[in-house]
Protein backbone atom coordinates (compact mmCIF):
# COMPACT_ATOMS: atom_id res chain seq x y z
CA UNK A 1 0.00 0.00 0.00
CA UNK A 2 1.12 3.92 -0.53
CA UNK A 3 2.69 5.60 -3.38
CA UNK A 4 6.92 5.57 -3.29
CA UNK A 5 7.37 9.24 -3.05
CA UNK A 6 6.63 9.39 0.53
CA UNK A 7 6.13 7.06 3.77
CA UNK A 8 2.66 8.64 4.75
CA UNK A 9 0.47 8.09 1.61
CA UNK A 10 -2.13 5.42 1.87
CA UNK A 11 -4.10 3.80 -0.58
CA UNK A 12 -7.94 3.33 1.00
CA UNK A 13 -10.56 3.36 -1.05
CA UNK A 14 -14.02 0.47 -0.86
CA UNK A 15 -16.84 1.11 -2.97
CA UNK A 16 -20.46 0.47 -2.39
CA UNK A 17 -21.90 -1.18 -5.22
CA UNK A 18 -24.95 -2.62 -4.80
CA UNK A 19 -26.14 -2.15 -8.23
CA UNK A 20 -28.52 0.69 -7.52
CA UNK A 21 -25.55 3.38 -9.00
CA UNK A 22 -25.79 5.60 -6.23
CA UNK A 23 -22.72 5.15 -4.33
CA UNK A 24 -23.52 6.26 -0.62
CA UNK A 25 -20.64 7.12 1.54
CA UNK A 26 -18.89 4.54 3.46
CA UNK A 27 -16.30 3.44 5.86
CA UNK A 28 -12.94 3.90 3.03
CA UNK A 29 -14.76 6.99 1.56
CA UNK A 30 -15.13 9.07 5.04
CA UNK A 31 -11.13 7.50 6.21
CA UNK A 32 -10.23 8.97 3.02
CA UNK A 33 -11.65 12.23 3.66
CA UNK A 34 -10.23 12.08 7.26
CA UNK A 35 -6.61 11.82 5.75
CA UNK A 36 -7.18 15.10 3.32
CA UNK A 37 -8.96 13.57 0.50
CA UNK A 38 -7.67 12.64 -3.15
CA UNK A 39 -4.50 15.19 -2.86
CA UNK A 40 -2.47 13.24 0.11
CA UNK A 41 -4.03 9.32 -0.64
CA UNK A 42 -4.20 7.45 -3.33
CA UNK A 43 -7.45 5.83 -4.39
CA UNK A 44 -7.04 1.73 -4.60
CA UNK A 45 -10.47 0.32 -5.85
CA UNK A 46 -11.58 -3.03 -5.15
CA UNK A 47 -15.05 -4.60 -6.37
CA UNK A 48 -16.78 -7.10 -4.36
CA UNK A 49 -19.96 -9.01 -3.77
CA UNK A 50 -21.67 -9.13 -0.87
CA UNK A 51 -23.74 -12.55 0.05
CA UNK A 52 -27.06 -12.44 2.24
CA UNK A 53 -26.53 -14.03 5.95
CA UNK A 54 -28.25 -14.61 8.61
CA UNK A 55 -26.73 -14.08 12.44
CA UNK A 56 -28.02 -16.73 15.08
CA UNK A 57 -27.23 -15.71 18.79
CA UNK A 58 -27.37 -18.13 21.60
CA UNK A 59 -31.19 -17.75 23.51
CA UNK A 60 -32.03 -17.36 27.34
CA UNK A 61 -32.60 -21.14 27.63
CA UNK A 62 -29.13 -21.80 26.01
CA UNK A 63 -26.08 -22.60 28.60
CA UNK A 64 -24.25 -19.59 29.89
CA UNK A 65 -20.90 -18.21 28.16
CA UNK A 66 -19.12 -19.03 31.17
CA UNK A 67 -20.33 -22.26 31.77
CA UNK A 68 -19.28 -23.21 28.15
CA UNK A 69 -15.77 -21.92 28.22
CA UNK A 70 -14.82 -23.81 31.47
CA UNK A 71 -16.22 -27.14 30.81
CA UNK A 72 -15.20 -28.37 27.74
CA UNK A 73 -17.73 -31.42 26.95
CA UNK A 74 -20.57 -28.42 27.24
CA UNK A 75 -19.26 -26.56 24.63
CA UNK A 76 -18.49 -29.41 22.40
CA UNK A 77 -21.92 -30.62 22.27
CA UNK A 78 -23.31 -27.06 22.57
CA UNK A 79 -21.78 -25.78 19.75
CA UNK A 80 -22.44 -29.30 17.65
CA UNK A 81 -26.06 -29.27 18.91
CA UNK A 82 -26.67 -25.30 17.11
CA UNK A 83 -24.77 -26.17 14.01
CA UNK A 84 -27.10 -29.61 13.45
CA UNK A 85 -30.01 -26.78 14.26
CA UNK A 86 -29.09 -24.62 12.20
CA UNK A 87 -28.49 -27.41 9.50
CA UNK A 88 -32.13 -27.83 9.50
CA UNK A 89 -33.39 -24.36 8.96
CA UNK A 90 -30.45 -23.17 6.03
CA UNK A 91 -31.15 -23.77 2.45
CA UNK A 92 -30.01 -26.74 1.07
CA UNK A 93 -26.89 -25.15 -0.59
CA UNK A 94 -26.51 -22.25 2.71
CA UNK A 95 -23.06 -22.84 4.60
CA UNK A 96 -22.58 -22.36 7.83
CA UNK A 97 -19.56 -20.51 9.91
CA UNK A 98 -19.40 -21.27 13.41
CA UNK A 99 -16.86 -19.77 15.48
CA UNK A 100 -15.07 -21.64 18.47
CA UNK A 101 -11.99 -20.51 20.56
CA UNK A 102 -9.78 -22.57 19.34
CA UNK A 103 -8.15 -25.24 17.12
CA UNK A 104 -8.87 -28.08 19.73
CA UNK A 105 -12.53 -27.19 19.91
CA UNK A 106 -12.55 -27.29 16.36
CA UNK A 107 -11.53 -30.76 15.73
CA UNK A 108 -13.99 -31.91 18.29
CA UNK A 109 -16.59 -30.37 16.98
CA UNK A 110 -15.82 -31.52 13.39
CA UNK A 111 -15.56 -34.81 14.92
CA UNK A 112 -19.00 -34.74 16.32
CA UNK A 113 -20.74 -33.50 14.05
CA UNK A 114 -19.21 -36.63 11.46
CA UNK A 115 -19.99 -38.93 14.07
CA UNK A 116 -24.24 -37.53 13.91
CA UNK A 117 -24.16 -38.91 9.81
CA UNK A 118 -26.16 -35.69 9.08
CA UNK A 119 -28.30 -34.89 6.28
CA UNK A 120 -30.29 -31.16 5.84
CA UNK A 121 -33.54 -30.30 4.26
CA UNK A 122 -34.64 -33.98 5.41
CA UNK A 123 -33.10 -35.56 2.48
CA UNK A 124 -29.96 -37.45 2.08
CA UNK A 125 -27.42 -34.85 0.97
CA UNK A 126 -24.19 -34.90 1.71
CA UNK A 127 -22.53 -32.55 4.63
CA UNK A 128 -19.35 -31.42 4.20
CA UNK A 129 -18.16 -30.84 7.34
CA UNK A 130 -14.51 -28.83 7.06
CA UNK A 131 -12.56 -27.30 9.85
CA UNK A 132 -10.85 -23.86 9.59
CA UNK A 133 -7.98 -22.22 11.50
CA UNK A 134 -4.80 -21.00 10.72
CA UNK A 135 -2.65 -24.02 11.63
CA UNK A 136 -4.06 -26.14 9.15
CA UNK A 137 -1.87 -26.82 5.44
CA UNK A 138 -3.00 -23.92 2.51
CA UNK A 139 -4.91 -27.66 0.55
CA UNK A 140 -7.15 -27.94 3.84
CA UNK A 141 -7.99 -23.77 4.21
CA UNK A 142 -9.00 -23.68 0.43
CA UNK A 143 -10.85 -26.94 0.51
CA UNK A 144 -12.81 -24.97 3.13
CA UNK A 145 -13.05 -21.80 1.47
CA UNK A 146 -13.63 -22.65 -2.03
CA UNK A 147 -17.08 -24.17 -2.84
CA UNK A 148 -16.88 -27.66 -4.69
CA UNK A 149 -18.49 -28.63 -7.70
CA UNK A 150 -21.92 -30.40 -7.27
Amino acid sequence: LGNTDTDTDIDIKDIDDDGDGDEEENTGTKLLRALGGNANCNVLCSAGRQYPITIEYARRGDAPHGLLLNNFKQLIQTMADKIEEGLQKAPSNGDILAFLPGAKEIRMVVQELKSRNLSYGGKESKIDILPFYGALSKNEQDRAIYRTPS
